[in-house]
């Protein structure tokens, strides 16, 4: 039962969310096309990135993955002891709450990284630790970026805590490429199921 003005907020929400989505997928092919391109720019001599979007921390030393707590949360050796890392950017299923997907983003990270050496990236725009003490990080695997990688495979969504963060645009385009290609969280085993 809705009323006119529920009505008026389920229209502007879908036109808002409409026009957001418009932005990305121009943006993406934008990006697309000028990558059929070679331009011999570097950013860097244009534009300063502000503090709160460059990466801090060491990214050449490596961790060993010795658990998967679920699709978001993993378990490192650091100097001798385990340290739980909650992955930037994303949230997958919750294995509690046995959402749907929440065994196989659980799975796919497993065969993913575990018994793996990762690199692990500080965002100097997000906390180091989260509420729970967890350490907020990126994680590559190589030259992959497992958080990216998660939401573009659909075993994850993106995830906005509380400020934007280095990665964002790209991890909205892969979840945009996900959702689109109905993978994983966004195919229609889940949509039944919520």
């Amino acid at each position: 039962m809705y009323t006119k003005m529920n009505k008026a907020k389920v229209l502007i929400f879908s036109l808002i969310f409409i026009i957001c989505a418009s932005l990305v997928t121009i943006t993406a092919l934008v990006i697309s096309i000028s990558s059929k391109f070679k331009f011999d720019i570097n950013l860097d001599d244009y534009v300063e990135v502000p503090s709160y979007m460059q990466n801090t921390g060491d990214i050449t030393h490596k961790y060993l993955v010795v658990d998967i707590v679920d699709g978001d949360t993993i378990k490192v050796m650091e100097n001798g002891k385990k340290t739980t890392v909650r992955l930037i950017g994303i949230d997958a299923p919750e294995v509690k709450e046995k959402e749907c997907m929440y065994s196989e983003a659980t799975q796919e990270l497993e065969e993913l990284i575990l018994d793996q050496e990762v690199i692990l990236q500080k965002d100097s725009s997000q906390d180091d630790l989260d509420k729970y003490g967890r350490e907020l990080r990126y994680v590559f695997l190589d030259s992959t970026n497992v958080n990216e990688y998660m939401i573009s495979k659909g075993f994850a969504s993106e995830y906005t805590y509380n400020k934007p963060y280095t990665y964002q645009s790209q991890f909205f385009i892969a979840q945009i490429n996900a959702q689109s290609n109905n993978l994983g969280i966004w195919s229609t085993k889940c949509a039944t199921t919520m």
